[in-house]
């Protein structure tokens, strides 16, 4: 959900069955991930409309721009050295001969919108190849995050058309790839897109036109992701450039395929396709540098709370609201037959019962790489002296009366710190005046706390030179006092400048313990300050 809080305090990330534990650092790309459609899309895959969708731009495909700009940053992995790998050094390195064409900096124009310092270029590179086959109807392909940018170019030996089938091999030897790899890899990379006139006119024999780009397809059917590439080599027919061009020394694809026909038959079946194909583009975007720790694959929530808002209102009450995403898929539970209760406990210990309202809007449901979900909204106020200290989230079946409480991962609950509190309605990010506009943020602390210092850290994005990735800046500004006080909250006031619409900032409370929150947008604050 766009704007929900992050509270500050989530030290374990995983539970045994690699479901994360709310909150999560991860928790965003995990939103980019299965939030594709529906009620709080995220919007990741909009440029995956089918598989073919280039943007409306001639001779594009998005898919295969994607699959393609991961490879190119993987294959110069150093194994040995444990150097390299996906991250994101590709964007320092599309000047670069082996790396034609406009791939690399249209797959990251469309991801720059979804980077900050919760999602990096090179886990939105390798949720890209995740996305762009689960477009094209291909195998679905684990994700894990946690990938570092290198934020500098890496060795080149990316290898080209015309390099001989030794060195090819070589370089994928020392990714760490094997043979088979090597083929299986190719096959699948070239199972979606095509070689482009306007890069490589010599291969497709198309005059370059950089106004009229033509893409001369790997194989008949590129609207989805099938062994076509594999089957029509084998069976002499293949039209594919990198078989077929008149220049024997660009038959790059043909020279791997003669040199493996027991690969080349084992993903001649599509079962054999799908499940190859699968395993090597998983080991490819999971080929990382040694000092990079994925985490295990992103298992979807089961249930996964949101807050949109934990503020204090006019009237001297907390007022939490916000949302439940439930997984339902497969109808594992049934939509139908299906309600929600948060159950919150304050400082006193008693408990309390909030029920919720199932969305409709948009069926209520939202989907994304394979799962569908069910949602949730609530909205109500909490006394302000007892407070939240965490929840629990109530399943209960309508029909039956049966309930069923889940308590985060058996950590006891979802635990909130309300000794901070965002006010929203109080704060504003000016839209106007962008890149040099008001930032305002408001808060409350309790008042035991409240002579704590109080920062607010902004993450701007600041241009790299040689490169269309920005890195991230952090300004720290104090809060000072306002003088206002409510309900045992001291409010504070910050003022700074912001430079992007959609800017991420933090509201951190020193002493001890450490508190506050994490990872709130600009981008759902009122326009204008009042």
């Amino acid at each position: 959900m766009k704007g929900s809080i992050t509270l500050a305090f989530a030290l374990v990330q995983f539970s045994a069955a690699s479901q994360l534990v709310w909150p999560s650092k991860w928790d965003e790309v995990e939103d980019l991930l299965y939030m594709q459609g529906g009620y709080n899309k995220r919007g990741l895959a909009d440029a995956l409309r089918t598989c073919e969708f280039g943007s409306n731009n001639p001779g594009q495909q998005n898919t295969a721009e994607w699959l393609r700009t991961a490879f190119h940053d993987v294959i110069t992995h150093d194994a040995k050295a444990g150097t390299g790998g996906l991250d994101a050094s590709i964007y320092w390195e599309s000047s670069r001969p082996e790396n034609p064409g406009m791939a690399f900096n249209n797959t990251f124009g469309f991801f720059y919108g979804f980077h900050n310092q919760r999602a990096s270029a090179s886990d939105l590179t390798a949720l890209g190849t995740v996305l762009a086959v689960g477009a094209c109807e291909g195998p679905s392909i684990p994700f894990r995050a946690g990938r570092v940018d290198a934020y500098k170019a890496g060795p080149s030996g990316v290898p080209e058309p015309s390099t001989n089938l030794k060195d090819t091999f070589s370089a994928f030897t020392k990714a760490g790839f094997t043979k088979e790899d090597m083929t299986a890899m190719v096959a699948c990379g070239h199972a979606i897109g095509g070689v482009h006139s306007v890069d490589f006119p010599e291969i497709v024999e198309i005059k370059a036109d950089p106004n009229n780009d033509t893409s001369v397809p790997f194989q008949k059917d590129i609207t989805s992701f099938h062994n076509g590439i594999v089957t029509e080599y084998l069976a002499g027919t293949s039209k594919n450039p990198l078989v077929a061009a008149k220049n024997a020394t660009l038959r790059s694809d043909k020279r791997i395929f003669d040199n493996d026909k027991a690969t080349m038959k084992k993903l001649a079946t599509k079962a054999g396709f799908k499940s190859m194909c699968a395993d090597i583009l998983t080991r490819m975007i999971d080929t990382v540098p040694k000092s990079v720790q994925l985490t295990p694959v992103l298992e979807a929530y089961d249930f996964r709370p949101y807050i949109t808002e934990l503020s204090l209102n006019s009237k001297g009450r907390i007022h939490w609201t916000g949302s439940v995403r439930v997984k339902i898929t497969n109808n594992i539970r049934d939509n139908n037959d299906l309600a929600i209760n948060l159950i919150y406990a304050g400082r006193d210990g008693k408990k309390v019962t909030v029920p919720t309202q199932q969305v409709t809007f948009q069926g209520g449901t939202s989907n994304g790489a394979g799962q569908l979900f069910a949602n949730f909204e609530y909205d109500t106020t909490i006394d302000a002296k007892n407070g939240i200290t965490k929840f629990w989230i109530q399943e209960v079946k309508p029909s039956t009366k049966a309930t069923v409480t889940h308590d985060n991962q058996k950590t006891g609950g979802y635990k909130v710190d309300d000794t901070v509190l965002y006010q929203l309605q109080q704060s504003c990010a000016v839209l106007e005046t962008l890149p040099n506009a008001p930032l305002v943020v408001t808060a409350m602390v309790r008042d035991a706390r409240a002579k704590d210092p109080l920062t607010l850290r902004v993450a701007h994005k600041k241009p790299v030179k040689g490169s269309i990735v920005p890195k991230f800046q952090t300004e720290i500004t104090n809060f000072k006092a306002t003088g206002k006080k409510s309900a045992g909250f001291t409010a504070f006031q910050a003022k700074t400048k912001y430079e992007e619409q959609n800017t991420y900032f933090d509201i951190v409370l020193g002493g001890k313990p450490a508190s506050g929150i994490q990872f709130l947008t600009s981008q759902v604050m009122p326009a204008k300050c009042s």
